[in-house]
């Protein structure tokens, strides 16, 4: 349930219902927002009683423009929400693993990948489970992909592992490159598996790629410039080939 101090409350009977999927919350009372993350196949958790539809409430208090969540009851305690700050659903109801569920979701591996501002300009990409791990292949991390292209990119950019993480870890942010419009960021995620009878290291395939508007940091400009003219050699070799 979603409602404001000072102003207005929305009725236990006026319940918001929320599909899967990620959302970014806000208000036209001030610059503040934060997203929620809904991707896990298991909401609702709760074991609903009658006179409790429920899973969490969110306010806005104007008196102080800060967003806070409860998953106790209307009445509170509410923890107060910072702006810019990512939820996720299954850690505010304390679920045991806390990891979400996505097995059951159709193509959620060619869809999952998303990326939004950290709050401090740089691209934090944010993806959730493999969903065959633990059912059909055991995944050991995941590997973070990342293409330069300049405004006119190439139908294949060309994708450099950049990072790589444990296998409970669903986030990743650029510190080398900020947000901008100068250059093109392209992302992606490959879930990483190992075959015990062959002894080997495997990849899934990607994720689906999300493609962001990217900058140099301040101190290095200078190698911006580079890296475009060779992006736009790049280009042009790539439309000369028959």
């Amino acid at each position: 349930m979603v409602y404001s101090l000072n102003q207005f409350f929305i009725e236990d009977t006026l319940i918001p219902i929320y599909g899967y999927g990620l959302y970014k919350m806000s208000t036209n009372a001030s610059n503040e927002y934060f997203y929620i993350d809904y991707r896990d196949s298991r909401i609702p958790y709760l074991n609903i009683p009658s006179n409790n539809w429920v899973d969490h409430w969110i306010k806005y208090d104007f008196s102080n423009n800060k967003f806070y969540y409860s998953t106790i009851s209307s009445a509170g305690p509410y923890t107060q929400i910072s702006k810019g700050q990512y939820l996720k659903f299954w850690e505010m109801q304390a679920t045991d693993p806390p990891r979400p569920e996505t097995s059951q979701f159709p193509d959620y591996w060619e869809n999952c990948l998303v990326v939004i501002n950290n709050g401090n300009e740089y691209p934090k990409l944010d993806w959730g489970p493999h969903p065959d791990d633990q059912q059909t292949i055991d995944v050991t991390g995941y590997n973070i992909y990342r293409a330069l292209t300049n405004n006119n990119p190439p139908p294949n950019p060309n994708f450099v592992l950049i990072a790589t993480v444990d296998d409970q870890t669903f986030q990743y942010t650029d510190t080398q490159y900020g947000l901008g419009s100068s250059i093109l960021l392209h992302y992606e995620v490959k879930a990483i598996y190992e075959n015990q009878t062959k002894n080997k290291v495997y990849e899934t395939t990607p994720t689906n790629t999300v493609i962001v508007g990217g900058s140099l940091l301040k101190h290095g400009r200078e190698r911006e410039k580079k890296l475009i003219n060779l992006l736009c050699i790049r280009i042009i070799l790539i439309h000369l080939i028959p």
